[in-house]
């Protein structure tokens, strides 16, 4: 890629809201893959077909802004993917009890590494780690609302509208996110 392009915050919170539908689709085909050899039960799938998700579709609209290489795309793949793997192999918790201290963890990691990246390219790359962090744990905030959504009504097409909203929400959350900080970095 030989010309850099002016950064749209707009652009980027539509690809990461196109990755979120990326990573669950992902996560999905990754679920199958392992029932098929027998690994039931795991939320792996989770890290690992979100972290594709986002991973991809940013790096794809951040390289031409930023000269970042694939490697943006393994680093939130295996960011996102070795909390769960590590709690589900030697923790206690299981299912759902691995997603929030996962998330909470593979964020970090990943917003590390990603901010290693970003740091000898853009002055103020340290804002990507609060940013990055902030908008993974507003998109699991989202999804862990569908537990109480129940209490809101009883009508289901009230909740059906709510559902779809947290639902759809998750990668508009780490997009705005994102989006504010690396505009703060590319300005900078």
């Amino acid at each position: 890629m030989s010309e850099q392009q002016t950064f749209s915050p707009k652009k980027w919170v539509l690809f990461n809201f196109i990755g979120w539908f990326l990573g669950v689709f992902a996560m999905l085909g990754i679920s199958s893959l392992l029932e098929a050899m027998g690994i039931k039960d795991m939320q792996v799938s989770v890290g690992a077909g979100m972290g594709l998700g986002f991973g991809l579709l940013q790096w794809w609209l951040l390289r031409t802004s930023v000269p970042v290489k694939f490697s943006w795309v393994w680093v939130s793949v295996f960011g996102m993917t070795l909390p769960f793997v590590v709690l589900e192999l030697l923790s206690p918790l299981s299912g759902e009890q691995v997603l929030l201290p996962a998330v909470c963890i593979g964020a970090i990691i990943t917003g590390y590494v990603h901010f290693a990246i970003l740091k000898p390219m853009l002055k103020k790359a340290i804002l990507w780690l609060p940013a990055s962090s902030f908008g993974w744990l507003s998109a699991l905030a989202a999804v862990k609302l569908l537990d109480y959504t129940h209490l809101i009504s009883t009508s289901n097409l009230v909740l059906f509208f709510v559902n779809l909203s947290l639902i759809l929400s998750g990668g508009l959350l780490l997009g705005v996110s994102t989006a504010w900080a690396l505009n703060k970095m590319l300005k900078a």
